[in-house]
């Protein structure tokens, strides 16, 4: 569910006083995010225009784009898709068309000009379909393509799309899947930059933080994760900073374990924030400036390598998809206290050694 309001650490830092220098570092995302709202500024295009609603989509009875319209809507976002329940006016054979007047760099778009339709990206059916995925994990089935903009100038874009495949439902459970489809754009940005920048920023001032994890595109329900690790970037980020800045603090959010193993020894602190929620903003400006004290116990272990995991070994599966549980009684914690009492134990008899061998000296 969209929070009804967001606040940014930008936000919350500002309004507890802090003097801050900014820098935008690198992207994190795993699908290419939604467009910039203020990018779309049209959906007319033969149409009228609906304020709030730039996305004009139309369905189509058969598989000829602009026959049989059966249905129009306008949407707030360029994406959409078919649920839990069949619209009453769809055929199951059908297409659609979505359109919109997209512009880049620019709040008060140039009129568009007389255009001629090209085709820039063409995609054939999906055949691997998991339900899941279009919920919670579309970079599964995204495909990506690049595409030169020139800044203020307004380009009309036109997403055509067909009914999913016989033979591809024919392989799903029960023959039921999310239809639907979008189109997503990111405008282009030189990481190596950025990455520059924001250690020259660092450099210059007493305190860097960095913000950087995970978001609910990595770590959602209905699937797992197939990595501990952030994205390279991120790392490469943080070594920068903290290369300029030995008070370096990070602040990640993820819902579960990431690896930390290449930072955790260069940085001064570590906060995890998990997934904050609307108001993160105030309150981990609360915790950065000592007004709230972060204590409090994790409620999973964290390992400082992967291997240290007990199920490191067993994980993924073979090649026949058999999943062995050789760790036995000691996963999760059992694993990591047993590990701890046995070095503990360790210890103990090295000590008893030692006092003993230092006994014997002294009888000599």
């Amino acid at each position: 569910m969209d929070p009804a309001w967001s606040i940014s650490p930008l936000t919350g830092l500002t309004a507890a006083g802090v003097v801050f220098g900014y820098e935008p570092g690198v992207p994190v995302f795993g699908s290419v995010p939604l467009p910039d709202p203020e990018s779309i500024t049209s959906a007319c295009m033969g149409g009228p225009e609906i304020p709030g609603k730039p996305v004009r989509l139309e369905w189509f009875n058969g598989s000829k784009i602009g026959a049989n319209l059966c249905h129009e809507q306008f949407l707030d976002k360029t994406e959409y898709m078919i649920k839990e329940r069949w619209p009453s006016y769809l055929n199951f054979d059908y297409c659609t068309r979505l359109k919109l007047l997209h512009s880049q760099n620019v709040r008060e778009p140039s009129p568009l000009s007389p255009h001629h339709w090209h085709e820039v990206f063409h995609r054939t059916q999906e055949q691997q379909l998991q339900r899941e995925a279009f919920y919670f994990y579309r970079s599964k089935f995204e495909r990506r393509f690049h595409f030169e903009m020139e800044g203020n100038k307004t380009y009309s874009i036109r997403l055509e799309s067909w009914a999913t495949e016989p033979d591809a439902l024919a392989r799903t459970i029960g023959g039921a899947v999310i239809q639907g489809s979008g189109v997503r754009s990111f405008e282009s940005v030189d990481v190596p930059t950025q990455i520059q920048r924001a250690a020259d920023t660092a450099a210059k001032a007493d305190i860097a933080l960095v913000f950087k994890g995970t978001t609910n595109e990595f770590e959602s329900e209905g699937y797992d994760r197939e990595t501990m690790d952030l994205t390279a970037d991120q790392y490469k980020l943080i070594s920068a900073v903290s290369a300029q800045n030995r008070n370096t603090v990070i602040v990640n959010y993820s819902r579960s374990p990431v690896n930390m193993a290449p930072f955790v020894d260069d940085v001064a602190v570590i906060l995890q924030c998990w997934f904050p929620g609307q108001e993160a903003g105030h309150s981990i400006a609360r915790v950065l400036t000592g007004q709230t004290n972060p204590c409090g116990c994790l409620p999973m272990s964290w390992p400082r390598n992967i291997e240290d995991n007990p199920s490191f070994r067993n994980w993924p599966t073979d090649d026949n998809d058999v999943i062995r549980y050789e760790e036995g009684i000691f996963g999760g914690y059992k694993h990591y206290d047993f590990t701890y009492c046995k070095s503990a134990f360790i210890s103990i008899r090295i000590r008893i050694v030692i006092l003993l061998l230092q006994y014997l000296k002294y009888l000599d």
